[in-house]
């Protein structure tokens, strides 16, 4: 009676190895692979029914190698499920440097996009300065900038534009 009890847990480690393996195929993408990995653990799980089905149908065949050959199959069963649970965390830590490292990569094509685009010559009117987009319209130079970079501004005078605009004031500075 042991043995059935042997062979019953066995079965239903492999039942659970199946379910994590086709479960690892949404967190791998790999179909094929675990496929074939999910149906051979199937079709040792099926050959454990065969077995229990003999065993329940006729207990008077039982003989103590079938002991021993159940005893093995447990193990190997414990084995599988175990591997297929302890790679699981492996593969998602795949999954999630992949996903960064597409994060970094586009952040990377957004920013060398960004540098193509200030290399290029700006259009600038001669007179007042202001900078004529990809779509024709005129912007102060502050303002193009600020859209197209991270850079915000803030104003201040250089001291020759101080001396031109409040030559009186920067006469009392000095």
């Amino acid at each position: 009676m042991a043995v059935i009890g042997i062979t019953i847990i066995s079965l239903i480690m492999q039942c659970l190895a199946v379910i994590y393996s086709c479960r690892l195929i949404t967190i791998t993408g790999h179909t094929r692979a675990w496929g074939f990995l999910s149906a051979g653990i199937a079709t040792m799980a099926v050959r454990r029914i065969i077995a229990l089905y003999t065993m329940v149908s006729n207990p008077a065949s039982l003989r103590v190698a079938d002991y021993t050959f159940e005893f093995v199959g447990l193990v190997g069963s414990a084995m599988m499920l175990g591997g297929v649970l302890l790679i699981k965390p492996v593969f998602v830590a795949v999954r999630n440097a992949e996903e960064k490292q597409r994060a970094l990569s586009e952040s990377l094509q957004a920013s060398l996009d960004q540098i193509r685009m200030l290399k290029e010559l700006l259009p600038i009117c001669a007179s007042c300065k202001k900078i004529r987009d990809e779509s024709g319209c005129w912007h102060s130079v502050e303002k193009y900038i600020s859209d197209h970079t991270a850079t915000k501004f803030s104003h201040g005078l250089c001291p020759e534009c101080l001396r031109i605009i409040y030559p009186d004031y920067c006469d009392k500075i000095q």
